[in-house]
């Protein structure tokens, strides 16, 4: 990474970068995408560019970490408290929808989330299930990469569907961990 300096300028040529990047997206999809068309539609020389960011995983990351509120939420999420959802079952803003809704980018996101979540949420499920922490992190892997799916196929809104879809895969897995622990 680099090291950036923290004026009105700076903030605002990598807003412009990571703006450009979100709205190129719409049309482009990112194994598409190259640095040469983010600095045509936004603006600005290479070098720019290249003064703020290494390369363009770098500012997939950054707008990735702005999408999740990475650096809060994760560290302050507590998984004892009902009202926070899994990563997963998170809706997306709509400024960035388009990043989660890429195709070529799905797999890469969903495994940072995984492995952003995954310790909290074994340790929860063995508690919560009794369950050893190979059958708790399988069990969290289905749940995860099927709310995963679930809510890219919803285009990551929350609404009465979502609503209604969660409740059912809760249902259906909780059924499934009854009848396991009763046999």
């Amino acid at each position: 990474m680099k090291k950036r300096k923290d004026d009105i300028r700076t903030k605002y040529t990598c807003r412009l970068i990571k703006d450009t990047f979100l709205e190129l997206l719409e049309n482009i999809s990112y194994e598409k995408l190259n640095i040469s068309i983010i600095c045509k539609k936004a603006e600005i020389a290479r070098a720019t560019f290249y003064l703020h960011y290494n390369n363009l995983n770098q500012v997939l990351l950054e707008v990735l970490d702005e999408a999740l509120e990475l650096s809060n939420n994760i560290s302050n999420e507590s998984l004892n408290d009902t009202n926070k959802e899994p990563l997963c079952q998170k809706p997306v803003s709509p400024k960035y929808q388009v990043l989660f809704n890429d195709f070529s980018l799905s797999n890469y996101i969903a495994s940072r989330l995984y492995n952003y979540a995954k310790k909290d949420n074994i340790k929860k499920i063995m508690k919560d299930y009794n369950l050893t922490e190979y059958e708790a992190e399988k069990l969290f892997l289905f749940i995860f990469y099927g709310s995963f799916s679930i809510n890219k196929s919803l285009k990551w809104q929350k609404n009465e569907e979502w609503d209604k879809i969660q409740n059912l895969i809760s249902k259906f897995v909780k059924a499934g961990l009854e009848h396991s622990s009763n046999s």
